[in-house]
């Protein structure tokens, strides 16, 4: 996946041995759009989490796992249950956070993407 061509500024990353954690906002009106083209290049054990613009102790989150993607709302102290999801509910379940995130958090900050080395490009 190509962050420049979606829009999207990495904002900071971290190693994170086989895996690499991105700091990131979406495009603004390009949300659905860079949020779509994110799900569909995840791969096994990649997460996408985005902040819920409604409660900053509480996350939206999707991981590809063994058997299709699955989501849940991880709050601290408290990890949530991951149910199995479609491509397009796990679509529907980030994509409120993805719009307000921009209203609560600076610019390039309140989603992460956990990916492998060579997924991502730019």
């Amino acid at each position: 996946m190509n962050f420049h061509a979606l829009g999207i500024s990495i904002t900071s990353q971290r190693d994170a041995g086989s895996l690499v954690e991105y700091s990131f906002s979406f495009p603004a009106k390009r949300e659905a759009v860079a949020l779509q083209a994110l799900l569909e290049a995840m791969r096994f054990g990649e997460e996408i989490s985005i902040a819920d613009p409604t409660n900053l102790d509480c996350s939206f989150e999707v991981r590809f796992g063994i058997e299709a993607f699955e989501v849940k709302r991880g709050c601290h102290g408290a990890a949530g249950t991951w149910r199995l999801a479609s491509i397009s509910e796990a679509h529907d379940w980030l994509l409120p956070a993805a719009m307000g995130i921009e209203k609560i958090c600076r610019p390039g900050y309140g989603a992460v993407l956990l990916a492998y080395k060579d997924t991502v490009h730019g």
